[in-house]
């Protein structure tokens, strides 16, 4: 609502048309979240130079300013070493994904739909799932060296099994009154699974997405500062290594908007799938 002037009544209140309104709403909605994030990105650089030049309780040798780090990153891209490294670490990380969502997406479907399946393997996924990945490097090291293969299997062995379970977790809450109507309609079993089942669970499965994919990029990261001939994380244990703390810290961010970006594509591809589902608002 906005105010016009009027000679004899003053300032009066404008309603605006009912259209308008519903236009601006849409439009605030649709810029609402960049608008945000770019606001506390914003916030975040302030707060940082702020105590950087004033307060002086980040020291620069070790957590350098924003400005240096630009400086540092620009010709690391230029020169190739940032998008080297990046390529070889993402090449490494989405072969593995892709290999734990077709290993783990089906796996936990079967376990969800078949008790006799989870009771056999269901011992051996909760074990792997609650044991740190990072206590497996030493020997994936061993067994396989420093080359992407060990990376390869540690970040498998990382994001399957956050895979399986919620898949399972999807299965296992289906509405049973679901299931008894599409009998009633003679819904054979593979109708049953395409149109009731997989439906139901797929929220489920696409929050096991993005948890794997976060652990699987600090699969990612860990398994190249550890030991690794290439890769983002070893660029950045090399830069820090040497005090070119501009250098490590233009790779970390760099690593920071990659995994921010991919989360967001996963995010996205979840409301493409499930349109139906509708964000709670208090």
């Amino acid at each position: 609502m906005s105010t016009v002037p009027d000679a004899h009544l003053g300032t009066v209140p404008r309603v605006l048309p009912l259209t308008e309104e519903k236009s601006l709403a849409a439009f605030w909605q649709r810029v609402q979240n960049p608008v945000l994030i770019l606001a506390s990105v914003l916030v975040f650089l302030v707060v940082w130079l702020w105590m950087q030049t004033s307060v002086q309780l980040i020291p620069a040798l070790f957590v350098p300013p924003p400005l240096a780090i630009i400086e540092a990153a620009i010709p690391a891209f230029l020169d190739g070493s940032i998008p080297g490294a990046l390529a070889w670490s993402m090449r490494n990380f989405v072969a593995a994904f892709i290999l734990a969502a077709a290993v783990g997406i089906p796996l936990g479907m079967l376990m969800g739909a078949f008790p006799f399946v989870q009771r056999i393997l269901g011992p051996y996924v909760w074990v792997f799932y609650s044991t740190p990945r990072v206590a497996f490097l030493p020997i994936v090291i061993v067994a396989l060296g420093f080359d992407w293969h060990s990376k390869v299997f540690l970040i498998f062995i990382t994001c399957l099994f956050p895979l399986i379970i919620n898949t399972m977790t999807g299965v296992e809450t289906v509405d049973q009154s679901l299931i008894k109507a599409g009998k009633v309609f003679g819904a054979s079993r593979p109708e049953l699974f395409g149109k009731v089942v997989l439906p139901f669970a797929l929220p489920f499965v696409m929050s096991g997405v993005r948890i794997a994919a976060s652990r699987g990029l600090i699969a990612l990261y860990i398994s190249e500062i550890y030991g690794s001939t290439n890769g983002i994380g070893r660029l950045i244990l090399q830069s820090a290594k040497v005090y070119n703390a501009p250098l490590a810290f233009a790779g970390l961010f760099t690593l920071i908007l990659l995994s921010l970006l991919f989360v967001y594509a996963v995010m996205q591809i979840e409301r493409w799938l499930t349109p139906w589902r509708q964000e709670v608002k208090l």
